[in-house]
């Protein structure tokens, strides 16, 4: 009888004890953490992996916009767009998110888009396009696709470079005939729509039709047209009509080549070379890649849909 009356109070003591160890607990441990994302814009014709030469010195001068879409577990839990690109210092950007719980996660960006370009569904980047506009005075489009991962209850760091979805084509006309009023080119197989993650769908045909007082009053007497790459599997093809006057039908037309490849963020040069007596003797052509470029772009063409 002794040592049973010691039970409750040993009980109680016990008790007491459980309840100190508790105190010392953190209620509310942290559950997630902040995320930041440092983006950073590829220079024209350079590629993956870059160096930091390939990356250009100041974001705010090339990006005006950035709108954003964050999947979690594959599913869109929010979207946006940034507001502060101009406070961008140097050759990046600081891209912030709140506290997200612990998990996978996905941010898809794109940048100088209006939402008129926009299509798709944002149930996933691959279904999420920027459609091509074929305007003159072409804004540079961008995009990126980042998944990651939140692990700690501190700033999750990550970094990711904005990519250009348009391939550059430079054409040039050498010894021009006087005749010639104005000359008609055409690319056809490239994308009409871009994924923010992916590769372009839906062929279409991109046509530009330029008078050569255009080309004449450029120093270098060349155009540049902007266009997405080619279609995955297939090939482009150069179409070159020119004209001695400003009706619909040319004096010449001829497809150049149908074996081009054009590549985002690169630049092909077609070249057209007219011997002394002009459209009688044979043109010469040439295809040239990874020459140099100051960056201008004349812009688009009149998208012809397949």
């Amino acid at each position: 009888m002794k040592n049973l009356s010691c039970i409750p109070f040993a009980f109680s003591c016990l008790l007491l004890s459980a309840s100190c160890i508790e105190e010392k607990l953190d209620a509310c441990p942290p559950q997630g953490g902040n995320v930041a994302v440092t983006l950073r814009v590829e220079r024209f014709q350079t590629r993956p992996p870059y160096r930091p030469s390939d990356l250009e010195p100041e974001f705010a001068e090339r990006i005006h916009s950035l709108d954003y879409l964050l999947y979690a577990e594959g599913r869109l839990i929010g979207q946006g767009r940034a507001d502060d690109i101009r406070a961008a210092d140097g050759n990046s950007y600081l891209f912030r998110l709140d506290t997200l719980p612990f998990g996978n996660y996905r941010l898809a960006f794109a940048a100088n888009a209006a939402p008129r370009m926009m299509a798709g569904t944002t149930d996933a980047p691959e279904l999420r396009y920027i459609v091509y506009q074929g305007e003159k005075g072409a804004d540079d489009h961008f995009r990126a696709d980042l998944p990651f991962e939140v692990t700690c209850p501190c700033r999750n760091e990550f970094e990711a470079v904005l990519r250009r979805v348009y391939g550059v084509t430079r054409f040039r006309f050498e010894n021009l005939p006087a005749e010639i009023a104005s000359v008609e080119v055409s690319l056809d197989n490239v994308g009409e729509r871009m994924p923010l993650c992916g590769d372009p769908d839906r062929p279409c045909e991109v046509a530009r039709r330029i008078p050569v007082t255009d080309m004449a009053a450029r120093a270098d007497g060349t155009y540049t047209l902007g266009t997405f790459c080619t279609l995955p599997g297939m090939k482009t093809a150069w179409r070159l009509k020119l004209y001695s006057d400003d009706g619909p039908s040319p004096v010449y037309d001829r497809m150049v080549t149908d074996m081009l490849n054009i590549e985002c963020n690169q630049l092909t040069e077609l070249t057209a070379r007219f011997k002394e007596d002009g459209l009688r003797e044979e043109i010469e052509f040439s295809v040239d890649v990874d020459t140099t470029w100051d960056g201008s772009n004349e812009g688009g063409g009149e998208v012809v849909l397949k």
